[in-house]
């Protein structure tokens, strides 16, 4: 195990959060701490906002027939909920259709259909650079509104597109589709003389958080702590009741970690019939269903009831998918050597279903500890040619120093395209293209080495570990979110009684707990070779100890109404 301190930590153990924000690269401490209104940016900063209300308002007026199309991740159903509900209160005659994607597609895409008598295309959260599918579908006397926050070339000619990255003048770029929306919203409601805007703010935060937005932005994280302070969404209470034994109170992290995954499972692994069923809990259409218990009793169940527990369900069965798949390809890349390249560039085309590449890459990184890039084979048919491409997702590993794997790749200028966030994105390159840039990889990525190091904000001795600091950790446990990492914490020297170790097998692998005057010191997921685990297993103590480094993160824990001072533990060193 390798630790380091973060470069600049002023390693202050007696002044806990401001050592944290100060790595964070956050100096206006006292106004992250205490965000309000006077953060949040006129929604007049957005480049052709007045004309998309135009549009917008044109279309009510003429009870155009209206079409969503719903994107695919937690902040395409939130953004496109809210869009529907605003227009259903505010003109319920209109005839409003959308439309939900087949797998992870995006935008406009082939399995997007959009009705011929529609005369209003809005589609939150994606499409800023679809410039051919604008043209094709304002041929057809259609409008189209882009509310969006991914980064494109130009605006388009043949649509109206409201996207803060690129409007000059909004200066938060770390604000996703659902926040664009909710200005667009709030720019309706002053020209309509509404007031509705603001009780979607529950749904900004849910996309912002689930679409890693950085919550070091002011307007970004004021948004975030507003939202989640007023949950008015049905869907999202509903989710929060299944999760929340584990989970606790609604944070930042506790939404990132609980509650988004059952959301982006559902969009993995569901059926057509469920995804419809999910949006339309977001969108607050209620209904009943008989629901069959166990004990073979009918009741009826509410449909966010019924979402919720069918996302649980969607979510074990997207992560059996993902086990399985990613030992399929490990051995793939086993067998074939891949793994002896700086970056793992593999086809998947008959290993992993399109839905879970993303998810799989994930896992392949973290095993190999370098970028993970898994492809699979399009053929297109184009002016009577086949064309072969190579698209698929990639993954950065936790812990690898290069910090921006997509800006790294487009820097090597062998490939098509590589569009997301800094180290999970979608890319595609051409088949000639593959030798070279395992060549340009392994050459570039050489200097960065891959053994795993734990970059920590503190590095204390045992002895010198206050109980003040767990607590201090509990009460800041609301702050921390993208890029607000929680702390880590170097532990040194810490002596512990071989006996008292405590190892137990579970259905989720091999859980380390101890405990040392009086704080309990608990690992999940420990590996069945780990070297601690083995010498408990195969020799008998007394009284011999061990003295352990441990990496980790501090807190409190409670648990049927009692407190204890815990360490949640990443890894560990033996030292003697």
């Amino acid at each position: 195990m390798k630790f380091k301190l973060l470069k600049g930590s002023p390693n202050n153990v007696g002044d806990i959060i401001s050592t944290v924000l100060h790595n964070r690269g956050i100096t206006n401490t006292n106004e992250f701490l205490h965000t309000g209104k006077s953060n949040a940016i006129s929604y007049e900063q957005l480049d052709n906002i007045n004309e998309a209300v135009k549009c917008m308002v044109k279309h009510i007026e003429g009870n155009s027939n209206i079409h969503i199309v719903v994107d695919s991740d937690a902040d395409g159903y939130c953004s496109a909920a809210m869009v529907f509900q605003y227009l259903k209160k505010f003109a319920p005659a209109l005839n409003i259709t959308y439309s939900l994607h087949t797998g992870k597609q995006h935008g406009l895409s082939s399995d997007i259909e959009i009705p011929k008598n529609t005369n209003l295309i809005i589609i939150p959260d994606a499409s800023s650079n679809e410039y051919e599918r604008h043209e094709h579908y304002c041929s057809q006397d259609m409008d189209i509104i882009v509310l969006d926050h991914h980064e494109c070339e130009k605006y388009s000619e043949h649509a109206i597109v409201v996207n803060n990255q690129s409007s000059a003048s909004y200066t938060n770029k770390a604000f996703c589709g659902a926040g664009v929306t909710y200005k667009f919203l709030k720019a309706l409601d002053d020209e309509l003389w509404h007031n509705d805007a603001d009780n979607y703010l529950d749904l900004v935060a849910i996309a912002n958080i689930g679409d890693v937005m950085d919550s070091r932005s002011l307007e970004t994280r004021y948004y975030m702590n507003e939202g989640l302070k007023h949950i008015k969404s049905n869907v999202i209470k509903a989710f929060y009741n299944k999760v929340n034994d584990r989970m606790g109170e609604l944070s930042l992290i506790g939404v990132a970690f609980y509650i988004i995954p059952l959301i982006n499972a559902m969009i993995r692994v569901g059926t057509q019939e469920q995804k419809d069923l999910m949006f339309k809990a977001f969108c607050n259409i209620y209904s009943e269903y008989d629901y069959t218990k166990r004990d073979k009793s009918v009741i009826k169940e509410n449909i966010y009831d019924r979402v919720a527990r069918e996302c649980v369900n969607a979510k074990s069965r997207q992560d059996r998918q993902k086990t399985n798949m990613t030992a399929s390809v490990s051995s793939r890349i086993d067998d074939t050597g891949l793994n002896e390249n700086r970056l793992i560039l593999c086809n998947v085309d008959d290993l992993i279903t399109r839905e879970l590449t993303g998810l799989v890459a994930m896992g392949v990184a973290n095993k190999y500890r370098r970028p993970a890039l898994l492809y699979r084979t399009r053929i297109e048919e184009k002016d009577g040619e086949k064309i072969c491409t190579y698209e698929g997702s990639l993954r950065n590993y936790d812990g690898f120093e290069l910090e921006d794997l997509r800006g790294f790749l487009l820097g090597t200028g062998l490939f098509d395209y590589v569009d997301g966030h800094a180290n999970a994105a979608g890319f595609g390159f051409k088949p000639e293209s593959e030798n070279a840039i395992i060549e340009v990889c392994n050459k570039e990525l050489e200097k960065y080495s891959i053994d795993y190091t734990y970059y920590v904000d503190f590095i204390t001795s045992f002895e010198d570990l206050d109980d003040s600091v767990f607590y201090e950790m509990d009460k800041a446990k609301g702050l921390w979110g993208q890029k607000v990492d929680e702390p880590l914490f170097a532990i040194q020297d810490i002596d512990v009684l071989l006996n008292k170790i405590n190892i137990k097998e579970g259905k989720t692998g091999t859980t380390v707990r101890f405990e040392v005057d009086g704080i309990t010191f608990i690992r999940f997921k420990v590996k069945e070779d780990d070297e601690l685990v083995r010498i408990c297993q195969d020799w008998e103590f007394d009284d011999n100890n061990a003295k352990l480094n441990i990496v980790g993160r501090i807190g409190i824990n409670s648990f049927g109404g009692v407190k204890t001072l815990q360490v949640v533990i990443s890894d560990w060193q033996i030292i003697k």
